[in-house]
């Protein structure tokens, strides 16, 4: 997504010179698409993907065939993955909860079990303000942020990076 692509071109303007960018959709839309040619320009090698973070199968594929094809070693994440679904606990079903929780914790945790072995130099979690202090049309969110902020403690505490951004609203 956006989010996404504006912290690839970040990352670039500082030196980064291969990225790997997954998103459920693969390729972004018109824009996106721009974006990426933009990237490009600026020097970096792009490996782009519809792979879906939180189906531990499909990044498990995924992971296997860039290994296999002999591709850069993976020496960071940056997991920004994420839904928003303005409701109360009690007023989401269990659908409306698992689409909010997916992308966050099982994403994460995903990406900290398939690269347990990588050599990471950053695991960046993009979380949020409410994991810290919500409102209780956010409660699935907040709930899926906290989980991001446990995890990075985890990490720390296993000795392997971690950080979690406990963003404000954009």
């Amino acid at each position: 997504g956006d989010l996404g692509l504006e912290v690839a071109r970040w990352m670039v303007e500082r030196g980064a010179r291969h990225l790997i960018l997954l998103s459920r959709t693969g390729l972004p839309r018109d824009g996106g698409i721009r974006a990426l040619q933009e990237i490009e320009g600026m020097g970096a090698s792009l490996t782009i993907a519809a792979v879906d973070v939180a189906d531990e199968r499909q990044l498990a594929l995924f992971l296997e065939r860039y290994r296999k094809d002999g591709a850069a070693p993976i020496r960071g994440v940056v997991h920004a993955a994420g839904v928003v679904q303005m409701k109360t606990l009690a007023e989401l079903d269990a659908a409306e909860l698992e689409t909010v929780l997916r992308p966050k914790v099982a994403g994460a945790s995903n990406l900290h079990y398939l690269l347990a072995d990588a050599e990471l130099d950053f695991f960046v979690l993009f979380s949020s303000f409410a994991s810290l202090l919500s409102s209780p049309q956010l409660g699935a969110y907040a709930a899926a942020n906290a989980f991001l902020d446990g995890l990075a403690h985890l990490r720390r505490a296993e000795g392997k990076p971690a950080l979690a951004i406990n963003w404000a609203a954009w």
